[in-house]
């Protein structure tokens, strides 16, 4: 049985159950249309990533989406928090 929860990470607590795979789509961070909620940072913060890995199965993936422009600043994060990172899927727009 397969079970999908949608849930903000930022109240998430990984302590309650393991899971196989973490999909995110946080915050893209370019300040959309003057909204807080788009400068909070978040996805360049190596803790908040480490708690995500925390929540974690042993082998589990993590495919987490960002705009291109701070994309390397994302993946950074993630791999500081102890993720591997493997090839990317790129957007190609114009």
């Amino acid at each position: 049985m397969y079970e999908i929860l949608q849930a903000d990470l930022t109240a998430w607590t990984p302590e309650l159950e393991k899971y196989h795979a973490l999909i995110s789509d946080p915050p893209y961070e370019l300040g959309f249309m003057g909204h807080g909620w788009d400068k909070s940072g978040l996805p360049f913060s190596v803790e908040f990533w480490e708690r995500m890995k925390s929540g974690l199965m042993p082998g589990a993936f993590c495919m987490a989406f960002s705009s291109t422009r701070t994309a390397h600043r994302m993946m950074v994060a993630i791999e500081d928090a102890g993720f591997v990172i493997h090839p990317m899927i790129g957007w190609a727009f114009g």
